[in-house]
């Protein structure tokens, strides 16, 4: 055999195996970063028929491993934000934002909203992996939380106006839900009876470096009558 027939083909080989190895350790890292889901956990999202009806479909993973939906719910005005982060296998981001006023179940206008792209901060990514590697895509139920923290302190505590935060996590194999009532008032409360909690702590963390990596403010306004 010509040695340079020979040599091109092993180099062939050398390179393939390469890619392959290349490939799957990009695919580890992707694994890496989606959270552990209860894939026998029940989860009702939150207003899908709405979201199909503005073009926001569920996402298909065949081009895409993770995505996550947070909304901010205010209970005193009826603004709801939703921001949506889709995470695609190519390491890309994708997100937008949604902003509708919905004071309760019987009224909720959702004819007037604001559909719009969000662009994330540079460093996102990086934002990402602290979130991913400090588990706090990984909370405990609030009122498992707040039942626990209860039997603790023996007060029963239940704020009412306020905010709300609900974290949705949707992959190929299955989906999780956190919600999440007016978790500062909750968190500083308990600490204050000394009895400060990961968990709260958790969320705080991450509401925070979401603050960080796009816009919060609510735009919608309630309609004139």
């Amino acid at each position: 055999m010509n040695i340079w027939k020979y040599l091109e083909a092993k180099m062939s080989k050398l390179f393939c195996w390469g890619i392959l190895i290349f490939s799957l350790s990009i695919h580890s890292q992707i694994k890496a970063q989606i959270p552990p889901i209860d894939y026998k956990r029940i989860v009702k999202l939150r207003p899908e028929k709405y979201l199909k009806s503005l073009g926001i479909n569920k996402t298909k993973f065949k081009d895409s491993e993770i995505e996550v939906r947070i909304w901010r719910d205010n209970y005193a005005t009826g603004q709801t934000k939703m921001i949506r982060l889709v995470h695609y296998k190519n390491q890309e981001w994708f997100a937008q934002s949604l902003d509708y006023f919905c004071y309760n179940e019987e009224y909720c206008n959702l004819d007037e909203y604001i559909l719009d792209t969000v662009n994330l901060v540079k460093d996102w990514p990086s934002k990402w992996r602290n979130i991913i590697e400090k588990g706090l895509l990984d909370l405990p139920d609030q009122k498992r939380l707040n039942q626990k923290l209860e039997d603790e302190t023996g007060i029963l505590l239940a704020i009412g106006d306020g905010e709300a935060f609900t974290i949705e996590v949707l992959t190929r194999k299955g989906k999780k839900q956190m919600i999440y009532q007016n978790p500062e008032s909750y968190a500083g409360f308990y600490a204050e009876e000394g009895k400060s909690d990961k968990g709260y702590e958790k969320i705080l963390q991450l509401i925070e470096l979401l603050k960080e990596a796009f816009d919060w403010k609510f735009l919608s306004k309630e309609p004139k009558n």
